[in-house]
């Protein structure tokens, strides 16, 4: 049974911002471009470092 099943597939954008339906690109080749979790990753690491940059002008003022 399990050997019948795909991959499950990755996010993928749709329309109005929305990800497309699962029955719509279950079985086709996706990549991780718009994985929710990898986005996250890249958005908090921006954070941290504009974060840092605040402190540092709090200790240090100009």
């Amino acid at each position: 049974m399990f050997e019948k099943l795909a991959n499950f597939p990755d996010p993928v954008p749709g329309n109005e911002n929305h990800y497309m339906p699962f029955k719509e690109i279950y079985g086709k080749e996706t990549d991780e471009k718009h994985r929710p979790s990898l986005k996250s990753k890249s958005n908090n690491n921006t954070t941290d470092s504009n974060d840092l940059q605040r402190v540092i002008k709090i200790i240090r003022p100009l």
